[in-house]
């Protein structure tokens, strides 16, 4: 009796304990906006801590996959505070990153806890994509 019972909650937790480790592998956020693809990072795992500086990159592309460089864009970053108010425009440059090519990425770093806004706007330098305004919810932990 003993171990049908364990065996029935181990048949239960184990795929609790998968859907746990899928959302932890899961730490990109994918969007689309007009013709633009993004995905999303923030270090560590889509969660930032405050006070401590976070990777942020943009992974930027055509609906063909074909990646949109900060080259090939006039891109602007603004991080707003749960009052809606900018804190921070951050530098934007290139690095390769978790094997995505050229990525757009900067360090943020959060000054507490709470609710941000990114707010990532990108003219065309020519006419390969639309204008877009990309807007990133993040959550800070202490």
């Amino acid at each position: 009796m003993r171990q049908s019972i364990s065996l029935f909650v181990a048949g239960l937790l184990a795929p609790a304990s998968l859907l746990v480790s899928s959302l932890n592998a899961i730490a990109h956020q994918h969007m689309m906006v007009g013709t633009v693809q993004a995905t999303v990072h923030l270090e560590p795992d889509d969660s930032p801590y405050a006070k401590i500086p976070s990777l942020t990159w943009f992974h930027l592309s055509h609906p063909q996959g074909e990646t949109i460089p900060l080259a090939n864009c006039n891109c602007n970053l603004v991080v707003y505070d749960s009052r809606n108010q900018p804190i921070a425009y951050p530098q934007l440059s290139e690095a390769d990153v978790e094997g995505h090519e050229r990525p757009i990425s900067t360090s943020i770093t959060f000054p507490t806890p709470g609710l941000y806004q990114l707010v990532l706007t990108g003219e065309p330098k020519g006419d390969s994509f639309q204008p877009f305004e990309l807007t990133v919810p993040v959550t800070v932990r202490p």
